[in-house]
């Protein structure tokens, strides 16, 4: 591959005045694009946050991008803000078409600029992949295909619709340079509007607009055309651009390769920056721990070599600053995207250019973040609590205790470590009290199955930042009343955790307080097959009520171990909890590739011995399923409170935190613990 070319895109010289660690050679050079200097090329590409308020920006804009400019990122991409009434996708949308966005854009803008970053605004129509729930209009596409996930048939564009909608990208050209931005970015990936027209799976059209690829690229040059008028010659304009639709019939790198250069021969572009899919292969536009790190850097790479002298931004899974470096070094981008990377960690930069990696908390790929913005819910992070919330508590705004505390935590699980750093970093002197001989609790238990050994990274990283402030660690050891009252804390939190539900009581059957046969000695939990290496027998059923990871992680176990596995579930798909275009199709591949038998819509009603009695509730016929040798159930946890409760008016500043206080997810435990952390 070809390695920086021009004199702006290898330039290594530190502009600034701080330390820069010399293994960086290339992420914290400068680097031009068009009339700007980015201080350095690490980027936070645009991404959904669902904190508009009244479709304008918020305050919380204001300060999540401010605390990422503050860690030191070079570029900043603001989430896409749509260009015309008829691309009205959800209700956390920014209407970028209204002149009433420009103050509040105003007040994002100039927040990031006092810390030397730069940033875009991303502008874009969804077209065909929107329905018309929220916009009360015809969905408008190049033609009348419909999407996979949406489903509506668009209106075709007719000529004075098309002059419309470019005419609205202008106008939000406008309105992003009147907000203060330093660029504008035109969204032409994941199988939104600009992308439907240059794609033969989405434009079946016969006049200039369709057909030959001069005629599909059309569209798309109109409106760099148009917006280039709007903005000046003096103001950033870039492009996402999808590097390969993954999609059956759908645009691949080649075809990009040959639509490159037709995009940028005007000059009228100033930097393209590299994604790829469609809402066919939408698990792929934010790829989860099961796809390899760095998994479509040869898409940058590919763009790279047709377009010579434009920036080029490389995004997917670059989690790593020392990975960064590389792509950049071996030519694959001159730029980088490192967005949930800078979620999970505001600082990352800061770090890495002092050479701090080993504080660096490392992202996971766990999606909670993008996860949250699929069921319409404001971005956060597993990790990192504090998004959305930076005003308050963000790196700043942590501030020390008044008056230093010694704090007890019982519990070594995430909950508990979240609650002992957060406590530490605060100045408390904080010792962690662990019943078992490690860290981790139901995280590190998780590891055992091949899939979710990244997930365990959470706690890798908890435990490196407690090592790093000092905080007293002390495992084998079950916490009782008389040993909080022998160490005599000042503050205590109990993040003792949950143990499996063994009743095999289910929501299903509200009448019943278990699940008849549960008891018996072939009956196990999850925790007995992770945590107690229990005997498992070759036929293996999993009863599957929580419809998370859990379920899948055993039966991955199980599997690799040689045996016959079959999940049961009375949902209607397995991972129902998981975000349903983005993980679930992993975990669907991956159980296939392992050979386990799904079964949906079908109750559990007895145990039998080795049999199980089920009920098919799509036609209500019972069934069996004959010669299991353990059944495995995920049914729910139950809180361990006996020590809270016993400690209940005997300590005067108590907490109960994660699963002890209600079992729930990873990122509810650590929100809880966070904020207990604060509060103490």
């Amino acid at each position: 591959m070809p390695h920086l070319r021009n004199d702006a895109l290898r330039h290594t010289h530190n502009g600034g005045g701080s330390p820069m660690s010399s293994q960086f050679q290339y992420l914290f050079s400068p680097v031009r694009i068009g009339n700007l200097e980015i201080k350095n090329r690490v980027v936070s590409t645009a991404h959904v946050t669902f904190f508009a308020e009244n479709n304008m920006p918020s305050e919380r804009h204001v300060h999540y991008h401010s605390e990422r400019a503050k860690g030191g990122v070079g570029l900043i991409v603001h989430e896409a803000v749509t260009v015309h009434p008829s691309s009205f996708p959800y209700e956390g949308i920014i209407f970028g078409y209204d002149e009433r966005v420009i103050p509040g854009f105003k007040r994002t803008t100039d927040a990031v600029h006092q810390h030397d970053a730069k940033i875009f605004c991303e502008v874009f129509h969804k077209g065909r992949q929107v329905n018309s729930i929220l916009s009360r209009r015809s969905t408008l596409a190049p033609s009348a295909t419909r999407c996979i996930r949406n489903r509506e048939t668009p209106k075709v564009m007719e000529k004075e619709e098309i002059e419309e909608i470019i005419q609205g990208f202008a106008t939000t050209a406008r309105n992003v340079r009147e907000g203060g931005f330093d660029g504008v970015e035109l969204h032409c990936t994941h199988g939104y509007l600009l992308q439907q027209w240059l794609s033969p799976i989405s434009n079946k059209r016969t006049d200039e607009y369709g057909g030959s690829l001069a005629n599909r690229v059309r569209f798309v040059v109109e409106t760099i055309d148009a917006v280039r008028a709007a903005v000046g010659n003096d103001f950033v304009v870039g492009i996402r651009l999808v590097g390969d639709e993954f999609t059956p019939g759908g645009l691949t790198l080649r075809d990009m390769q040959e639509i490159a250069p037709l995009l940028t021969a005007s000059g009228k572009l100033d930097y393209i920056s590299v994604s790829h899919s469609t809402y066919f292969s939408l698990e792929m536009v934010i790829p989860p721990s099961y796809v390899p790190l760095g998994a479509f850097v040869s898409l940058s790479a590919g763009i790279k070599e047709s377009v010579e002298d434009l920036p080029i931004i490389g995004v997917g899974r670059i989690n790593d600053p020392v990975q960064a470096e590389k792509v950049l070094a071996d030519g694959h981008a001159d730029l980088v995207g490192m967005t949930r990377a800078n979620i999970c960690d505001p600082q990352l930069a800061n770090k890495a250019r002092d050479g701090r990696l080993n504080d660096i908390r490392t992202c996971i790929a766990c999606n909670t973040c993008i996860g949250r913005v699929f069921s319409h819910k404001p971005v956060t992070c597993l990790q990192n609590p504090a998004v959305g919330f930076e005003v308050t508590c963000g790196v700043d705004a942590t501030k020390p205790a008044a008056v230093r505390k010694k704090v007890m935590v019982v519990g070594g699980g995430p909950a508990g470590l979240k609650a002992a750093e957060t406590a530490a970093i605060r100045g408390h002197d904080v010792t962690v009290y662990e019943k078992d001989g490690a860290l981790g609790g139901q995280v590190a238990l998780s590891e055992k199955a091949a899939s979710r050994q990244e997930f365990a990274g959470s706690v890798r990283n908890l435990k490196k930042s407690l090592d790093a402030l000092g905080v007293k660690i002390v495992l084998d050891t079950p916490v009782t009343p008389e040993i909080v009252k022998r160490e005599s804390p000042d503050a205590v939190i109990v993040a003792t955790g949950s143990a499996p539900d063994r009743s095999g009581a289910s929501p299903l059957f509200p009448q019943m307080d278990g699940l008849p046969g549960a008891d018996q000695s072939n009956v196990l939990t999850y925790r007995d097959v992770l945590k107690d290496g229990a005997n498992v027998g070759q036929h293996v059923v999993i009863i599957d009520d929580e419809s998370h990871h859990r379920a899948p992680a055993i039966a991955e176990l199980l599997a690799d171990h040689g045996k016959n596995v079959r999940i049961v579930t009375a949902l209607p798909r397995l991972g129902m909890e998981l975000a349903p275009n983005l993980e679930q199709p992993f975990v669907y591949r991956l159980l296939q590739r392992k050979g386990v038998h799904i079964m949906t819509n079908t109750a559990v009603k007895a145990i039998e011995d080795s049999t199980l009695i089920t009920l098919d509730l799509n036609n209500n016929t019972s069934d069996k399923i004959e010669g299991v040798d353990n059944v495995v159930l995920v049914m729910g946890s139950v809180a361990e409170t006996a020590l809270y409760r016993a400690l209940k008016g005997l300590i005067k500043e108590l907490y109960l935190v994660g699963d002890a206080s209600s079992p729930r997810y990873a990122v509810d435990a650590m929100f809880d613990a966070f904020h207990a952390g604060l509060a103490v």
